[in-house]
């Protein structure tokens, strides 16, 4: 193991597969320094290396000509890191390149590391495949861009889609976002790092920082699910500033008001999609699946705690069948009585939509069997309002009629 460990937390990609027929090019840029505190022949090396490794990788080739910087230069792509999306295409028309990896990099921990952010751009697209960070010491550049070549190319599968099976960012307790990765090992705070972490926006977030002690115990609790955790001495923004030995940096992030409120929403929205309800209270229109019930709602009692289902499928079918298929349809379930039909009829249309959303059968405006039968007729409703009027009366229960069966939950 290196004296200073090397941190190389890059998104793996796989950039296709690896025979000579479906070679895969990526270009190279220059290493942006903004601080202007890395030299020329580090960011050199950095470039230089990080091409050689590259193209030894089966089925790649990485270029670095001259052409690339007199391109970006153009935009003084050096001072501000941008690049425009007609520029990156520009690119890929004269490099032949399918991918531009663009490097930035800022001297940290007392000159002897180097803090790397790389973006992996399709050319085609101009989308962002990956944006992640690493720390390389600044007398092991060659391994360390070797060792990023490995991780940029293979280990993920066979295909592009495979670069998109990367660690994301973790939410505990609805509050607290947990970085995907450790930063490295460090004495004292990375505060550059840090820095440049949330000047680029990471993982859409520019409020990164070290736990606190209760804040990293909550991690602890919650280790099986954080991607990379290890059972070693974490740094926190509340212990001491200078440590003996190096400890692990991990970042957290808490997210706003906003953030809280939009998380609700979405979940909220997730359970209603599922038939969950909110939190297991339904209203009228909502769909409701529960193991192998499902329906929508169209009468609640108990605050919405409880009420009637009205199953996504209908049929045609004499009272007699009509029984049956209720049987067959499960535990709970029934044909309705002719105050539940009157009901449907009242909120069909917020039903409806539900049910066409749900990809069910709609509520035909048609006559209906109901529970409620004499001896040779059973009491059917038409299924719609007729100037103000909701029409109903008995039948023989031979005859075909609609059917749509109901269950209480």
């Amino acid at each position: 193991m290196r004296g200073i460990r090397i941190l190389l937390s890059v998104v793996a990609i796989l950039l296709g597969t690896t025979s000579s027929a479906q070679l895969k090019t990526v270009a190279i840029t220059e290493v942006v320094n903004k601080s202007g505190d890395l030299e020329y022949v580090q960011r050199v090396k950095i470039r230089t290396h990080l091409t050689a490794a590259i193209s030894k990788k089966p089925g790649y080739s990485a270029v670095d000509r001259v052409d690339i910087a007199h391109i970006l230069n153009e935009q003084s792509f050096q001072r501000t890191g941008l690049v425009d999306n007609a520029t990156i295409k520009k690119l890929g028309a004269i490099t032949g390149a399918d991918y531009v990896l663009m490097i930035e990099a800022v001297k940290t921990n007392h000159n002897t590391e180097i803090y790397v952010v790389v973006k992996l751009l399709n050319v085609e697209t101009s989308d962002i495949k990956m944006v992640k960070d690493l720390t390389i010491s600044t007398a092991a550049i060659e391994n360390g861009c070797q060792e990023l070549a490995n991780l940029i190319i293979g280990g993920y599968g066979s295909s592009d889609s495979a670069g998109t099976q990367v660690n994301k960012p973790v939410l505990l307790y609805d509050y607290l976002m947990v970085f995907p990765n450790d930063l490295g090992m460090f004495r004292t705070s990375p505060t550059s790092i840090i820095a440049n972490i949330n000047s680029n926006n990471t993982y859409g977030r520019n409020n990164w920082r070290l736990p606190t002690r209760e804040e990293l115990s909550i991690i602890r609790n919650s280790a099986t699910i954080i991607p990379g955790y290890q059972n070693i001495r974490y740094m926190t923004s509340d212990g001491y500033i200078t440590y003996d030995t190096p400890v692990a940096v991990r970042l957290v992030s808490e997210i706003t008001s906003e953030e809280k409120r939009e998380a609700e929403r979405n979940r909220v929205e997730r359970m209603l999609q599922d038939g969950l309800g909110r939190n297991g209270i339904y209203q009228v229109g909502d769909y409701y699946k529960k193991e192998n019930v499902e329906g929508v709602v169209f009468a609640v009692s108990d605050d919405g705690r409880h009420g009637t289902i009205v199953g996504m499928k209908s049929m045609q079918e004499s009272w007699f069948a009509a029984q049956k298929w209720c049987q067959n349809c499960g535990m709970g379930w029934r044909l309705p009585t002719k105050e539940e039909l009157y009901e449907i009829v009242r909120v069909k249309a917020i039903v409806n939509q539900r049910i066409s959303e749900k990809g069910g059968h709609i509520i035909e405006s048609t006559w209906c069997w109901s529970s409620s039968a004499i001896t040779n007729s059973a009491f059917g409703v038409l299924l719609k309002i007729d100037r103000g009027t909701i029409y109903g009366g008995y039948s023989d229960k031979k005859e075909c009629n609609y059917v749509r069966v109901v269950c209480g939950f």
